[in-house]
């Protein structure tokens, strides 16, 4: 009797349970960047990672995020001359968060990604494009094999930029086979009642 209450209650446990968030991206700048993550936009938040243009594409996956909150992808740009860029890719795991274009997956566009040339979370304005990369691994670098088609943005020329990326914060919707598991755990404690009831007759 205690072992199926128990089964039950683990069963309904793991049935709501929910993978966590994390965010994986693959980034390629020019000159010299560092990516931060925050849940205020205003403030440059947690180091990341840095990387340089001859460090061409950078790939970073498995970052926790804060659940519950809007967190901020922020990159710091610096370009000593000549055309600026920056492309990406960005994706979710888990539940409970999405880009502004209401997915889990994110390319760098002009409407995509936020650009001031004064600090994080002011004088936002969309960041130029200098059009699609087909191919910005073979671009970059023969080192990273999966190909980036997004755009690469431009900001400031010779200068100091700021670049940040919005992820929502959204209520959560369980996958069908935590419904599953949830029904089966609530079978078990049915089960495990019966069973009581039959004993005290």
């Amino acid at each position: 009797m205690n072992k199926l209450l128990a089964i039950a209650a683990l069963t309904f446990t793991f049935g709501s349970a929910q993978a966590a968030p994390t965010l994986s991206y693959v980034l390629a700048v020019d000159d010299y960047a560092e990516i931060y993550l925050s849940t205020d936009d205003s403030q440059q938040g947690s180091f990341i990672a840095s990387q340089s243009f001859s460090s061409y594409v950078a790939e970073v996956n498995n970052i926790s995020l804060t659940p519950g909150v809007t967190n901020y992808i922020h990159i710091y740009l610096e370009n000593y001359g000549g055309p600026d860029g920056l492309t990406g890719e960005f994706k979710l795991s888990g539940f409970g968060f999405e880009f502004a274009n209401g997915t889990q997956f994110l390319g760098t566009s002009s409407t995509t990604v936020n650009l001031s040339a004064t600090g994080f979370g002011v004088d936002y304005v969309a960041p130029g494009s200098n059009g699609p990369i087909i191919d910005a691994g073979s671009f970059y670098s023969d080192q990273y094999t999966q190909p980036l088609t997004t755009q690469m943005l431009s900001g400031f020329w010779g200068s100091v930029s700021y670049w940040s990326i919005p992820v929502y914060a959204v209520a959560s919707v369980p996958e069908p086979e935590n419904y599953a598991l949830l029904l089966m755990g609530c079978g078990l404690t049915l089960i495990a009642s019966r069973v009581q009831q039959s004993k005290k007759v």
